[in-house]
């Protein structure tokens, strides 16, 4: 045999088996960026959930004279707890192989979706796949919306 078959043939099965491995650890990251996103979700709502139970708690204690100032913060920590559930809804959007409406109605079913954050998720579904419709509006080339 040819020197440079060999080497040929000896690069090609070590390209080969970079390419398998390069394969598997892909897989395990999309694995890990799918679990994260889980994760993130669930910890925005505690982190909302609990704001919102602080608030509450507040105004029933002090309701006659509140502070501001403390009311204030509260708002802003509820808000931005809101604010990141709703990106974390969106890196589940991304990280999922599907996200349709079958998909979200099976995440309530299983639990993984609370039925009051249902809406949350569908208004980011792109396309359905079952139902061939677009989510978005979008009115016809030339013709124009007032």
């Amino acid at each position: 045999m040819d020197p440079i078959n060999l080497i040929g043939i000896i690069v090609g099965i070590t390209g080969l088996g970079y390419a398998i491995y390069q394969g598997s650890e892909r897989k395990k990251l999309i694995k890990l960026a799918r679990a994260q996103a889980w994760f993130l979700c669930a910890k925005a709502n505690n982190f909302t959930g609990i704001v919102q139970r602080a608030y509450k708690e507040y105004m029933t204690k002090y309701n006659t004279n509140p502070d501001t100032e403390l009311l204030s913060l509260l708002s802003q920590c509820n808000a931005y707890g809101q604010e990141m559930y709703r990106e974390s809804i969106r890196q589940i959007q991304f990280t999922e192989p599907e996200f349709n409406f079958g998909t979200i109605d099976l995440w309530v079913k299983q639990g993984k979706v609370d039925p009051d954050h249902k809406p949350l998720f569908i208004v980011l579904v792109v396309e359905d796949k079952d139902d061939n419709t677009n989510s978005i509006n979008v009115p016809p080339s030339g013709s124009t919306s007032h």
